[in-house]
């Protein structure tokens, strides 16, 4: 298998990583947020309770194959020849080319057919759902668009951190590369892999840990240089 194949398969995985990650994690709350408005009569506990339940009958699972089809599909419809994001809104896209709110919808269907008639969830809290379902769907919308636009928000963070560790490069003071290169890790832990920004990214980090192992040296070989772009 040729380096870029290797490369790209590495990309697709850390960008399906993070959505099932992240976007797991909203899909999660959403849902609990979409039951307490649609059992407002139930205790706090109890609406937990059956959030639980449908997460232990499969709804995570189902969740994360509708999220890797919708990636796939969406990366398919907007024309992606790379498969590497080149910047959020690109991102947004393809999850909504992908069709990722109908995929969310089959596995509340999936996993309410799983349930319904066992005993884990009344029939009545079933039915209650099945009626309501786009308000849940509605909040996982709502909920996806929001943490779109704070990856827009970081992303513009991270390019600005990042400039601001090259000019504290070129002037040589180290102690303001040691204070961006902090903010540019917090953030590098949480965001969309956008291509470009996250190999400069990772470009800095890599040239800031060979300066601090060579005793905040700034003389490095060009090897060393080509190295730290190599490693990105």
């Amino acid at each position: 298998m040729e380096l870029s194949e290797n490369l790209n398969i590495e990309n697709n995985n850390n960008i399906n990583n993070f959505f099932q990650s992240t976007f797991g994690q909203i899909i999660d709350k959403s849902l609990e947020t979409g039951l307490r408005f649609l059992l407002p009569d139930f205790i706090e506990n109890d609406v937990i309770e059956i959030k639980d339940t449908l997460v232990q009958q499969g709804f995570s699972e189902a969740v994360n194959t509708a999220i890797d089809k919708a990636i796939d599909l969406g990366k398919s419809a907007v024309g992606m020849i790379t498969g590497n994001f080149e910047n959020v809104t690109q991102a947004e896209n393809v999850v909504e080319k992908g069709g990722l709110i109908q995929g969310i919808s089959n596995a509340i269907d999936f996993v309410l057919d799983k349930v319904n008639g066992t005993g884990f969830i009344t029939n009545d809290v079933v039915n209650i759902i099945k009626e309501g379902k786009n308000t849940i769907l509605n909040t996982v919308s709502d909920d996806i668009k929001n943490e779109f636009n704070i990856q827009s928000e970081q992303i513009e963070k991270l390019d600005k951190y990042n400039k601001k560790w090259k000019e504290a490069f070129d002037s040589q003071d180290f102690q303001k590369m040691e204070k961006n290169i902090k903010k540019i890790e917090k953030i590098m832990s949480n965001i969309i892999p956008i291509e470009n920004v996250i190999k400069e990214a990772r470009t800095i980090e890599n040239l800031h840990e060979l300066i601090k192992n060579n005793g905040e040296n700034f003389e490095l070989t060009e090897d060393q240089m080509e190295l730290a772009k190599a490693l990105s």
